[in-house]
């Protein structure tokens, strides 16, 4: 009994694990995607604009995050 118990323990954190690896890896990717958006449109505009306009996005982007992680 008590070996069933320590393979039901090892299997479980190897699904958790594989289940965090893959929540990491989507959670880059969306804000590698972000980060194309947001400097990505911003591309040919001056520096000083580039900088001010980015940081515009980046707000607005983050006041949407708020509004979606309070609903959930």
């Amino acid at each position: 009994m008590g070996i069933v118990l320590i393979v039901m323990m090892f299997v479980a954190m190897l699904l958790l694990g594989w289940w965090e690896i893959r929540r990491s890896r989507r959670r880059f990717r969306e804000a590698k995607q972000r980060l194309n958006t947001i400097y990505g449109d911003v591309k040919d505009q001056p520096d000083s604009e580039k900088s001010i306009q980015a940081d515009i996005l980046r707000e607005s982007s983050q006041v949407v995050d708020s509004k979606t992680e309070k609903t959930h």
